[in-house]
């Protein structure tokens, strides 16, 4: 199934409270900001089809009523759950590719900023890799497409400036690199369910960049 036409909306927040009457990030209260978190885990465990208002004011310990005094519908709270959590990440990935890092280092900066992201962030982690025919379906979502694009160019140029200054090989195919370092980082949040013990980003990091920099080949050997 096709996505509709994109939304028009715009990420200003003067813009967001004109045209649909929230509340601009900037005045956001604690209250808010728990309700935010109380619903990405319900929507992680129950699924965003299944998931109603009343469940997650349920799970928050207040009437359904309360919840719409907030949010207008489950679907702006979503769009909060979703917008706020992807552009932190992506902060955090423009600050390592501004920084004045070699290329190596700043590729094993990437990673860790993926990985501090889905193990802190597990919920909106698994919205959208489980909803993802929901989310896009639905053109008030294409933000996250749009999202998921600047993060893709942002790891790309790093893998390119690595292969120009002779870091990285040059015959290296970036596509499938960026795929499949992004694909083990995601990974990491269904590897960690139902684990007594869970190795923090830090340490996932450090064997991520030793895999995907180093090989499965010992050295000197063909």
């Amino acid at each position: 199934m096709g996505r509709p036409v994109k939304s028009e909306r715009k990420s200003d927040p003067r813009v967001l409270v004109a045209a649909n009457g929230r509340r601009a990030p900037e005045v956001t209260t604690d209250r808010r900001a728990q309700l935010v978190e109380t619903a990405a885990e319900v929507f992680a465990q129950k699924g965003v089809g299944n998931t109603t208002m009343r469940d997650i004011a349920d799970e928050a310990g207040i009437l359904a009523g309360s919840l719409y005094h907030h949010f207008r519908s489950k679907d702006d709270l979503l769009e909060e759950v979703l917008r706020s959590a992807l552009d932190e990440l992506t902060v955090a990935y423009e600050k390592v590719e501004r920084s004045e890092l070699d290329a190596v280092s700043a590729l094993e900066g990437l990673m860790l900023v993926g990985l501090r992201f889905v193990t802190e962030k597990e919920a909106v982690t698994s919205i959208v890799q489980n909803d993802y025919t929901y989310l896009h379906d639905m053109a008030a979502f294409s933000f996250v497409d749009d999202i998921t694009a600047v993060h893709r160019k942002i790891w790309r140029r790093v893998l390119e400036r690595g292969v120009r200054e002779e870091a990285f090989r040059a015959d290296l195919d970036l596509d499938i690199a960026y795929r499949s370092m992004m694909a083990a980082i995601v990974a990491e949040v269904r590897w960690r369910r139902g684990r007594a013990r869970k190795p923090t980003a830090e340490v996932l990091a450090e064997k991520h960049s030793m895999f995907y920099l180093h090989g499965l080949v010992a050295r000197g050997k063909k």
